[in-house]
């Protein structure tokens, strides 16, 4: 799609922030009027995404991506690990995660950025929840 000819157009680097999807177009007559890029033209990026890991990887190129499934990792690993007291309602939150970043803009998109954080907030709590239990068993 087009999020995956940009992601490769731009050496795999990442486009950056700040190269919106639209840009504006004055028409030179009197009639200053906004509108979209047309189909073919040649600074016409995309429509969108439509997927956080993509949206990433668009953005911040593998860099990028590499931080932010570390990152990911090191948040959902400890949370359904065996020894997690609530580990059965973490692994239906790291679900509910996944689906909101793999099928939604969960991380850009300000209608899901709020599951997103408190899914990320509860996976945390509980983490730090488990590492104080240990703390406290030494």
């Amino acid at each position: 799609g087009d999020a995956t000819d940009a992601f490769i157009g731009s050496n795999f680097i990442g486009v950056g922030f700040g190269t919106e999807y639209f840009r504006n177009v004055f028409d030179y007559d009197i009639n200053l009027d906004w509108k979209a890029t047309d189909e073919d033209s040649e600074n016409r990026m995309l429509i969108g995404t439509h997927n956080s890991v993509f949206d990433i990887a668009l953005r911040m190129g593998i860099p990028g991506l590499l931080a932010f499934l570390w990152l990911s990792i090191s948040i959902i690993k400890p949370a359904i690990t065996s020894n997690n007291p609530d580990r059965n309602i973490n692994c239906v939150v790291v679900i509910m995660l996944l689906l909101n970043n793999g099928l939604n803009m969960g991380v850009a998109s300000i209608n899901f950025m709020m599951t997103t954080a408190l899914a990320i907030g509860w996976l945390m709590a509980s983490n730090l929840h488990v590492a104080r239990d240990k703390r406290d068993y030494r």
